[in-house]
């Protein structure tokens, strides 16, 4: 069937110029020719004072982040919820390495949680793992002995677990953020133990679960298994991976075989299978389903038809998917943009990131890309130039209630 979009609803937020750029942004990242040397000048571009880069810092602030500090990350929360969206915020800062910048990120997270109490706009709250813990740290996490026991070093468990306090304290959900292989074990250790002490009578704290890689079913299973062993409540967010380029080329450099499913159709498979293990598990499993893909939307709203126990949400990234989000909340469903915000310069590693993650031209791009378009047609005045069947803000969905 077919759901109609309030007309003008969908972009509404853009002016021309940013619908412009962002339509360019778009069709640049998915050239075959252009895409991979847009990504990597996009970082040096923003740092450089040229005449042209305030501009660009402003627009790529404005369609992908959503502000550079807590009053203007707000300001979008406020605009998102007036179309009954809500907003998970994450402060996208990378790259740290020192005790300082780790306890730094600790205090914004902390701030974060403090002005998400009480408002029913803010979905979830994310905490970036590599941001307030080091390499070793984690890889200390990851040495459980054989009996279980798993030894967290004293900064790190202390900054999680003042975190999680306050969440729970101030009713919020607070999301730990996946990593890159080398860095994920110790963060599935350390989740697994926080969401064993903490998601008790309710979900308090959620983990994230790559689904490129060749051993997230078996960490899912080993998760739901936990879960009904122990008896804790399980939250997942389930993703399909954003770091395929840099665990490409530290298997490349280390001679070994990629911890990464080989080709898209086979990340696709385990996702739809994860969304059919935890759709099994309504009483013990909640789940984020955050993705791009039409289909594994359209399978996650059909579990939820069949079951109304199955407690799910869904997300798509702030700037990405406008046109899934808005069909989301078209049908009723609890549907949150993924809002990253922060210094820009020291964000532009996370955004790289995400449009890596989204830069196959898929039939979703297509589409947005069809329905931006039509809006810029729309505003310039073109529209009656244009054949009504290229004119269409309808998004064709399978009738899941039958």
């Amino acid at each position: 069937m077919k759901i109609p979009l309030p007309e003008n609803k969908v972009y509404r937020r853009y002016s021309l110029a940013e619908l412009c750029f962002k339509y360019l942004v778009t069709r640049l990242i998915t050239s075959r020719l252009f895409g991979g040397c847009v990504l990597k000048s996009s970082q040096w571009l923003i740092a450089q004072d040229l005449f042209f880069t305030k501009a660009l810092r402003r627009y790529t602030n404005k369609i992908y982040f959503g502000g550079e500090n807590f009053e203007q990350v707000q300001k979008t929360v406020q605009h998102l919820a007036k179309d009954n969206i809500k907003s998970v915020l994450d402060y996208a800062i990378e790259g740290n390495h020192s005790t300082s910048q780790f306890q730094g990120v600790f205090e914004h997270t902390s701030r974060m949680i403090e002005q998400s109490k009480g408002n029913p706009d803010i979905a979830f709250v994310v905490v970036k793992p590599s941001s307030i813990g080091s390499r070793e740290e984690y890889n200390q996490v990851s040495m459980a002995t054989s009996s279980g026991y798993i030894q967290v070093p004293e900064q790190l468990l202390y900054r999680y677990t003042e975190l999680v306090h306050q969440a729970q304290a101030s009713n919020v959900v607070l999301v730990i953020d996946a990593e890159q292989s080398w860095l994920q074990q110790g963060v599935d250790l350390l989740a697994l133990k926080l969401m064993q002490a903490f998601n008790r009578d309710k979900i308090c704290v959620f983990t994230t679960v790559q689904m490129y890689l060749r051993s997230s079913l078996s960490t899912l299973n080993c998760f739901v298994s936990c879960a009904r062993r122990d008896g804790f409540l399980l939250g997942v967010k389930l993703v399909r991976g954003a770091y395929l380029e840099s665990e490409n080329e530290y298997a490349k450099a280390h001679q070994k075989s990629s911890l990464c499913f080989g080709s898209k159709r086979e990340t696709d498979e385990a996702y739809d299978k994860a969304l059919d293990l935890l759709a099994e598990q309504p009483d013990l499993a909640s789940c984020i389903v955050a993705t791009h893909n039409k289909e594994s939307l359209e399978k996650a709203v059909a579990f939820k038809h069949s079951n109304p126990q199955v407690r799910w949400s869904f997300c798509q990234l702030y700037g990405i998917g406008d046109h899934l989000t808005y069909q989301l909340e078209a049908r009723r469903q609890e549907v949150s943009k993924y809002v990253p915000f922060g210094p820009l310069e020291c964000s532009i590693p996370y955004l790289s990131r995400r449009l890596e993650e989204n830069k196959t031209f898929t039939s979703t791009l297509r589409q947005e890309l069809d329905l931006i378009e039509s809006e810029i047609v729309q505003r310039i005045g073109l529209k009656r130039f244009i054949p009504a069947s290229q004119n269409t803000t309808q998004l064709e969905i399978r009738n899941t209630n039958k």
